[in-house]
């Protein structure tokens, strides 16, 4: 993850115990706008989860 206003290490353990049924996706390459960085892979994890 690549965004500087979000920082993994302090930020999913806080989304893992405020959304206990979160399903996490990493995109390594992915900044803030992961729509605009990675739009298929978005999709398809909100297709996946949602169907």
């Amino acid at each position: 993850m690549k965004d500087v206003a979000f920082r993994p290490k302090t930020i999913i353990p806080r989304l893992s115990a405020t959304f206990p049924d979160h399903v996490l996706v990493e995109l390594p390459n992915a900044k803030h706008f992961i729509q605009e960085d990675a739009p298929d892979r978005i999709a398809a994890a909100i297709i996946e989860r949602f169907g």
